[in-house]
């Protein structure tokens, strides 16, 4: 019986280092890079010595290829984010590579935000409890546990400016939606925004037209994970625009809880 649970606990440890060494193989069969894939590999692609959950979403794999997850860490490099939020992330993968993001810019007081609810059917976090590995392993990057509408609320009030925001919250038409108009005043005049789940699997998806309609330049790259939109904020969005988008949001809430 103990040399069972011996060998179930010892067996995610085995796994961690297989995978170890089939990154180190890798890299002695490819030309040197400026990425530290020792680095990508423990700290991104893994939690502690398990895969992050959720990294596969945005086109990582085991070992050292992060997807869009370069796309995460490049946004607030070359804006020099001082503030970056993240509605949603079930493993914490995007808000690590805001951080390093910042950090690699030497970004002084720079701020990475993760809002989660722990509610809904989709990406749960794994990361709340104060000694999670993520936290103890990210401990600067602030976690609220709370609706994203309502930190929307208590950012306004603290005249918070927002320079990258990432969205991956609620996956419902009008959730999403909400996010996007909720957060949108509290944009910076350099900011960017990701939109997750682009790829048309989720009722999210469909509110890229809405945002086109609306006047924002959208680049969606469906094909990258889950999908993956860059939204560049309109600078003469009107007051109307996001009324009729919040009213067609309430229709079609309407629509599917009959």
């Amino acid at each position: 019986m103990m040399v069972k649970r011996y060998m179930a606990s010892a067996r995610p440890y085995a796994a961690f280092a297989v995978r170890w060494l089939q990154l180190r193989w890798h890299r002695s069969k490819q030309p040197k890079s400026f990425l530290n894939r020792e680095l990508l590999f423990s700290c991104f692609n893994h939690t502690g010595t398990r895969p992050t959950s959720f990294a596969w979403s945005h086109g990582a794999d085991e070992l050292a290829y992060v997807g869009s997850g370069i796309l995460y860490f490049a946004i607030p490099y070359m804006l020099k984010a001082k503030t970056c939020v993240c509605i949603g992330s079930g493993g914490g993968y995007v808000p690590r590579f805001m951080h390093y993001g910042q950090l690699d810019a030497n970004v002084q007081g720079a701020r990475t935000i993760v809002i989660d609810a722990d509610k809904g059917d989709y990406g749960r976090p794994d990361y709340l409890h104060q000694n999670s590995p993520f936290r103890t392993r990210f401990s600067d990057i602030e976690v609220v546990k709370m609706d994203s509408s309502e930190y929307a609320a208590v950012a306004k009030r603290q005249d918070l400016k927002i320079d990258y925001l990432h969205i991956d919250g609620d996956h419902s038409y009008q959730g999403a939606l909400s996010d996007y108009i909720n957060y949108l005043p509290l944009m910076s005049h350099k900011s960017l925004i990701t939109f997750h789940d682009t790829n048309g699997k989720f009722p999210c998806s469909q509110v890229l037209p809405t945002l086109r309609h609306m006047g924002h330049n959208v680049i969606d790259l469906p094909g990258i994970g889950q999908g993956i939109a860059i939204i560049s904020v309109a600078t003469r969005t009107t007051t109307i625009d996001a009324d009729r988008a919040d009213d067609r949001a309430s229709r079609d809430c309407t629509l599917e809880s009959v």
